[in-house]
């Protein structure tokens, strides 16, 4: 994020970042293909990661990266929710519908 602000229209950006990754672990919810156990795992790992960067702690940081980071999970959980209310894998729905519920619960947080 501060490159951003150094080498203007040179950096890659962090939204950039989040998105290219978004489509590299996800890819399946743009073609829906089966979900394997292991791309998953993969997915999970990424979402906890993700959770990570909304916590308090990562709050005081004082730079843009809650912002962004807030506005990638908002746009991950609704697709998320989208891809369960769609596949017909069951598997792959339980998966999607848990990962938009941890997205939901880090961004609105239950105290």
């Amino acid at each position: 994020i501060s490159n951003e602000n150094t080498f203007p229209g040179k950096t890659y950006t962090a939204e950039a970042m989040l998105h290219d990754l978004y489509k590299g672990i996800f890819f399946e919810l743009a073609t829906n293909k089966p979900v394997s156990v292991y791309r998953r795992d993969l997915q999970k790992a990424y979402v906890e990661a993700v959770i990570v960067l909304l916590s308090p702690k990562a709050a005081n940081t004082g730079n843009d990266a809650l912002s962004i980071t807030k506005t990638h999970a908002k746009m991950l959980q609704g697709e998320l929710k989208l891809a369960a209310a769609h596949t017909t894998r069951s598997i792959d729905r339980s998966h999607y519908a848990d990962l938009a519920e941890r997205l939901d619960l880090a961004l609105h947080p239950r105290f």
